[in-house]
């Protein structure tokens, strides 16, 4: 039971376009999550292997184009993960985990692509399904906090190397797959696959 005499405390104002959904997954716009720049604080730990002209590891063209070809024709499987900021008197968030998934999607509206909807398997306007994402909030109230959760996140990530590679096309042409089903799959082209 609350202490009738204890002083109200103030809940802070969501800025426009965050809906609290359950738990820590919030639904919001686009368009209010705040990106940091390359050398500002809370920026992405990706921009550390990068250089003035690049912006680090994974955001070549090549790893973008891959990227954006499987959130297109398959969809965002994973939510991006943002942090509360006091911006203008209002609390916003600013994204601490997948910088490379909104930049994706970021080009699929501004193109108003056609993308793949998981939940009616169709092809619908990138506005109609990516206007509002789903998004995993956390407190983390200083950069520190923020860089150990952006690092930790993308530390505990292990990418598939050229042996599991090699068995999974192993693997699908004894299962009868044909090469384009191969590609498919993988999200290759097909000079990889030779």
């Amino acid at each position: 039971m609350s202490d009738p005499t204890a002083p109200a405390v103030a809940t802070p104002q969501l800025a426009d376009g965050i809906k609290h959904v359950h738990g820590t997954l919030y639904e919001i716009a686009h368009d209010a999550i705040y990106i940091a720049k390359k050398g500002e604080a809370g920026s992405n730990i990706r921009y550390l292997s990068g250089d003035e002209e690049n912006l680090g590891v994974g955001f070549g063209k090549s790893d973008m184009d891959r990227l954006h070809a499987s959130i297109r024709d398959s969809g965002m499987h994973n939510p991006l993960i943002c942090r509360w900021v006091a911006r203008d008197g209002v609390l916003s968030v600013q994204l601490v985990d997948g910088e490379r998934r909104w930049r994706t999607i970021d080009r699929c509206l501004v193109k108003n692509e056609k993308v793949y909807d998981p939940a009616s398997k169709k092809m619908v306007p990138a506005k109609d399904l990516y206007s509002n994402l789903l998004v995993r909030v956390y407190d983390a109230a200083t950069d520190k906090e923020a860089m150990k959760l952006s690092y930790q996140e993308n530390r505990s990530r292990v990418a598939f190397n050229d042996k599991v590679d090699i068995q999974l096309v192993k693997d699908l042409r004894e299962k009868g797959f044909t090469d384009d089903e191969i590609l498919e799959v993988t999200g290759q082209k097909t000079d990889w696959l030779r």
